[in-house]
């Protein structure tokens, strides 16, 4: 799993919390706040941090943290000229200089990851994007935020992080709409026909016992499993846990 904009560790992402108990997980951050970026080292919940700054761009910037609400820490302005919702208002931040890099200027080009999850205010859209093409192929799930409406300068909206994800055979799974009414909490799934072996239906399996409504989710993944692959014994205790739309 790939974290971007760690603050907060997995603690703050309930779906992908139970990964921390896993033997065999590779969990990898990305924190640019040094100070955050040891105590999540300490915390033992990630592999590796790094503490480069994630942009469309490598370069410098500033990252705006707001003293009463650390988790909505960006590196992009808040757009004056647009009427801004309750909660995204940066009073009272420490600004702190950072190195900015993109994606693919941070991970080794050989770099996959099952699950990739983005809380970086405004700037979503383009830290996806930034990464080697090849990056997302292998990611069966996407948890990220958007915005209806672009309260930051320059900034990507939810139909162009749903256009940017579609083409790269993601679904929306599920959205969830913030106090604000702005900010929305997204979730995409790599399409199930993309399943070509065992091993990554079992990632599949395993992501859908992290998701909500899991038993609707397993049942469709192991029906477009069966039909493009056919029936095979290994599945038969799983079809028992979901029932039999899996045939």
């Amino acid at each position: 799993m790939l974290d971007v904009g760690a603050r907060g560790g997995l603690s703050a992402i309930p779906i992908f919390k139970p990964l921390k108990r896993l033997n065999n997980r590779l969990i990898h951050g990305i924190e640019p706040d040094t100070k955050e970026a040891e105590r999540l080292r300490k915390s033992g919940e990630y592999d590796h941090v790094f503490t480069d700054g994630v942009a469309w761009y490598d370069g410098e910037a500033v990252l705006h943290v707001p003293v009463d609400h650390y988790g909505a820490a960006s590196i992009r302005e808040i757009d004056p000229n647009v009427e801004q919702p309750i909660g995204v208002l940066r009073q009272n931040c420490r600004n702190i200089p950072i190195c900015t890099k993109k994606l693919s200027s941070i991970l080794p080009a050989e770099a996959t990851y099952d699950f990739i999850k983005t809380d970086v205010e405004g700037c979503d859209y383009d830290v996806l994007a930034s990464g080697e093409p090849s990056l997302l192929e292998k990611v069966l799930c996407v948890v990220c935020e958007a915005q209806r409406i672009p309260i930051f300068k320059g900034q990507h909206v939810t139909v162009d992080l749903h256009s940017f994800l579609t083409e790269k055979q993601f679904l929306l799974y599920s959205l969830n709409l913030q106090g604000n009414l702005v900010n929305q909490d997204v979730i995409y799934v790599k399409h199930p026909r993309t399943i070509c072996d065992l091993p990554t239906l079992f990632k599949y399996i395993l992501l859908g016992l992290l998701l909500r409504h899991k038993g609707d989710f397993l049942a469709c993944v192991l029906e477009v499993y069966n039909r493009n692959h056919g029936r095979q014994k290994a599945l038969d205790a799983v079809m028992k846990i979901v029932g039999e739309k899996g045939k």
